[in-house]
């Protein structure tokens, strides 16, 4: 995991409330798959957004309760991303400014960046589980 506060809606939230971290990212496509006369496959593709899924263990900070879920919000996330040096980022994403860049070559001599983005979301209010080992999850979509 980082050493990068994670900051949701503007909210630092402390270590405390992010132990077994785990941050999940899913591509939302609008789009059909079709076949052609002769049974060949083609796919089309209209808007592609993101979905982020974050779940934690430890007590939820009680100021993420008391965020505005109807509004957007930005998620300054902590687990990186990997794409092809050169690469755009996903339509909307900001990488994080004070996240370290870090470029990887694998055995193959190919280069990829991880990337800490900044997410604008809407979800609903996180769901908690408060029993003897608490937890909380909180699953955004990007606007």
């Amino acid at each position: 995991m980082s050493h990068l506060p994670l900051i949701i809606a503007g909210i630092v939230v402390p270590v405390e409330s992010r132990l077994d971290f785990q941050q999940t990212f899913e591509p939302i496509v609008a789009g059909t798959d079709r076949r052609m006369a002769n049974g060949a496959l083609f796919s089309t593709e209209t808007w592609r957004r993101w979905k982020t899924s974050i779940s934690a263990g430890g007590w939820i900070l009680p100021a993420l309760l008391g965020i505005n879920y109807r509004l957007p919000y930005e998620i300054h996330c902590v687990q990186p991303l990997s794409f092809r040096v050169g690469e755009d980022l996903p339509e909307n994403w900001v990488m994080r400014p004070d996240a370290p860049v870090k470029t990887i070559t694998d055995k193959y001599g190919v280069e990829t960046r991880l990337v800490y983005p900044i997410l604008t979301v809407k979800s609903r209010p996180p769901r908690i589980n408060p029993g003897a080992n608490p937890t909380w999850e909180l699953n955004c979509e990007e606007v």
